[in-house]
């Protein structure tokens, strides 16, 4: 069942974007994206170590295809979002829905926005602070972050220790203020890169290394009390996220799939990226709250015609790399395991 929890987590980003406040951004909306990366270090753990590892050209095939997973449908949705600011700032009912999007284009920050990777780092360049096309293409950083670091992590554990260390101690300061803790345990590496690794270590059942890591976030959750802190920036979010997301990514695997289950994986990426474009033209806070609600049903139907344009036209390509075979042959087939079926999104998330 992960393709359906990513699929709703995706529609609670959606609905809390809808009419953010403090409880909606503060708690539900980080605990929800800190579950998608454990739900991505799972998934994507499976896909490499199942698909990928030991073939010669497993690693450039394993990039491959997480670039033509997240590449066409990032740019898909980019453009329409410049379709919708460049009609919309030629008529009296623009509405910019937050600061990322008041500033102007330079070429600093359209080269940023084509190139994703560097979106992530909004907040130490005011240019791309201001001017994102994409903006929760944030948490695409993370991702591909952890992409990048998998096959080494897989490999050699030293690597898997250096970055559970950095991203541990990162995440520690920033919970406790020691550094600025909206940014740095939520939004900024290397802090979050903590919540994937903890999906990475569910999937390999590295119970001993995930009961270190929830030993020194139960003595931070302690002298978060201890402190009054346990309300400040993100914390009351990440630290749900990083408990309940372990919670909620076991029981998913765990219970049977439905038929439509792969399908809510994959339209969950597109319904992410598609709600953003939406809130531009909506004008959320003249709407009643509960409109959230068929909001992301919106944000679903976005997700599932990107789905149908972008990633149907493709997924043959990347069936090739993994080494799946066609429909109407033995083998493999079209269907994926419960792992891969995980994988076929982010959080991918999203």
């Amino acid at each position: 069942m992960t393709g359906t929890l990513r699929l709703l987590l995706a529609m609670i980003v959606a609905g809390v974007h809808f009419r953010p406040n403090y409880l909606t951004i503060n708690v539900i909306g980080s605990a929800t994206l800190v579950t998608f990366f454990v739900i991505s270090g799972y998934a994507m753990t499976g896909l490499f170590s199942s698909r990928f590892a030991g073939r010669p050209t497993g690693v450039r095939r394993f990039y491959l295809d997480r670039i033509l997973r997240i590449a066409p449908q990032y740019y898909f949705w980019m453009l329409v979002a410049i379709a919708i600011i460049t009609v919309s700032r030629h008529s009296s009912g623009w509405h910019a829905f937050t600061f990322f999007q008041t500033g102007h284009p330079t070429w600093f920050n359209m080269l940023c926005n084509l190139s994703i990777f560097p979106v992530g780092f909004w907040p130490y360049f005011p240019s791309l602070a201001t001017f994102q096309l994409v903006p929760p293409a944030w948490s695409l950083t993370i991702e591909l972050a952890f992409y990048l670091l998998l096959p080494a992590i897989l490999g050699r554990k030293w690597v898997l220790y250096t970055v559970t260390a950095f991203s541990l101690a990162a995440f520690c300061m920033a919970t406790q203020g020691i550094v600025d803790p909206v940014m740095y345990a939520y939004r900024v590496l290397p802090a979050p890169l903590l919540y994937v690794v903890i999906g990475h270590a569910m999937f390999a059942r590295k119970y001993r290394f995930l009961i270190g890591i929830y030993a020194v976030l139960l003595v931070d959750f302690v002298v978060l009390i201890l402190r009054h802190k346990l309300g400040m920036g993100f914390n009351p979010g990440v630290l749900l996220g990083v408990s309940l997301g372990a919670v909620l990514m076991r029981l998913s695997v765990a219970m049977r799939s439905w038929r439509f289950d792969d399908l809510a994986g994959r339209v969950s990426y597109g319904c992410y990226l598609a709600h953003w474009p939406l809130l531009t033209v909506i004008h959320p806070q003249d709407q009643h709250p509960w409109l959230g609600i068929p909001f992301a049903l919106g944000a679903v139907l976005l997700g599932w015609i990107s789905y149908r344009l972008v990633d149907l036209r493709i997924l043959g390509w990347r069936r090739r790399l993994a080494g799946m075979k066609m429909p109407g042959t033995t083998g493999a087939g079209m269907g994926l395991s419960q792992q891969q079926a995980g994988s076929d999104g982010a959080v991918e998330l999203r």
